[in-house]
């Protein structure tokens, strides 16, 4: 946080003692960034309604949405890591992400 302080006072051209404001935002968007992620992120992947999509669909007949979301995630790898989220709870302990290249990519 001291860093995000004195890029908000020094970087913005501000006195030291105006640092605090960079750093206010700086955790308010963080804050809201992590709980639109895990409203809708985390909270779609563990719905019905997506458990549902999966066993209805299991020959991917959806390719423009699967090349979509494999776009937009960052790789197909993401992808499949989304798809079957749910394969961690399986086994917490021992499976966290099915491919290290999905988690630390």
């Amino acid at each position: 946080w001291a860093c995000i302080w004195l890029l908000g006072s020094y970087g913005l051209g501000r006195p030291l003692s105006e640092g605090w404001r960079f750093v206010f935002a700086v955790s308010c968007f963080a804050r809201i960034g992590f709980a639109l992620a895990w409203i809708f992120i985390a909270n779609f992947n563990h719905s019905h309604l997506w458990n549902e999509f999966l066993a209805t669909d299991p020959d991917r007949t959806w390719p423009i949405m699967h090349s979509t979301m494999a776009f937009l995630l960052g790789g197909r790898h993401r992808w499949n890591e989304m798809l079957f989220h749910d394969v961690h709870h399986m086994c917490p302990g021992r499976i966290g992400a099915m491919s290290q290249r999905g988690r630390f990519h």
